[in-house]
């Protein structure tokens, strides 16, 4: 179902109500980037860091061994190689998850505090705050009117949704589901603590965070968020890119805001 965002936006929030008295469920769940906010959160960071040069040492063997996988050149500092894996990435030639985790663990070096210095800087750069999806705003507001816990899930960095997630939406951390790189000594690491939310481990992460209840709601924009959506009694595209606009007749009913 589409029709202008307004009024699309209205008919979610009257079918979130009704949804509400057929279900025990009292969740919405939000994928982030390009759900939330417009662009990738992300993206903005690692693209701030790799052009100012701030990856250090310590993931560069792990991006060497990547970018073998591929055939790709991999000379450089760990920027450089970074980036030519994004690059790759852009042109079709690695796949989409790998490069998630890449741009998680690539902060490799860092402390906590240091990453969260960065993101900050880098989000400010991006002009993060005027990109919150608004769309959204009503739904937000009768979540909070009625109750309902809202869920981000997504493929990004923990430390990056939180971050964005403050400046946008004011919602609770601990209801935020990401993926986190280990650290040793309070220092990350070039690989990850927990598994990439990515497709089918998005529905898990969210099933076990809402002890395997059915959902009230469900929001995302691309395919990786198929299954999730699924899962949700209301389930709605936002602004959705072409693979998951090639899939709605498989999520029918669903809404669409665009």
């Amino acid at each position: 179902m589409t029709s202008s965002a307004p009024a699309i936006v209205c008919d979610i929030a009257e079918a979130l109500l009704r949804a509400q008295d057929q279900t025990d469920s009292r969740a919405l769940v939000f994928d982030g980037d390009g759900t939330l906010w417009q662009g990738d959160a992300s993206e903005d960071v690692f693209q701030f860091a790799t052009k100012n040069r701030m990856l250090r040492e310590l993931p560069l063997q792990a991006l060497r061994d990547v970018a073998s996988q591929y055939d790709l050149a991999d000379d450089g500092d760990s920027n450089q190689v970074a980036d030519t894996l994004f690059q790759a990435y852009l042109a079709g030639k690695v796949p989409e998850d790998l490069v998630c985790e890449m741009m998680c663990w690539c902060y490799a070096g860092f402390t906590e505090g240091q990453l969260d210095d960065l993101i900050v800087a880098a989000l400010e750069a991006a002009s993060f705050s005027t990109r919150r999806q608004d769309a959204l705003a009503p739904i937000l507001a009768q979540a909070s009117a009625q109750g309902w816990r809202c869920v981000v899930v997504s493929a990004s960095p923990l430390a990056i949704v939180r971050q964005a997630v403050r400046a946008s939406w004011q919602l609770a951390p601990s209801d935020i589901l990401a993926c986190r790189p280990q650290l040793t000594d309070g220092t990350i690491q070039p690989q990850l603590d927990t598994p990439l939310l990515y497709g089918p481990t998005k529905l898990s992460a969210c099933a076990k965070h809402l002890a395997s209840s059915e959902w009230l709601g469900g929001f995302g924009d691309n395919i990786f968020d198929s299954e999730m959506l699924q899962r949700a009694v209301v389930k709605v595209a936002v602004f959705p890119k072409q693979a998951l606009k090639l899939c709605l007749n498989k999520l029918d009913p669903i809404f669409v805001i665009e």
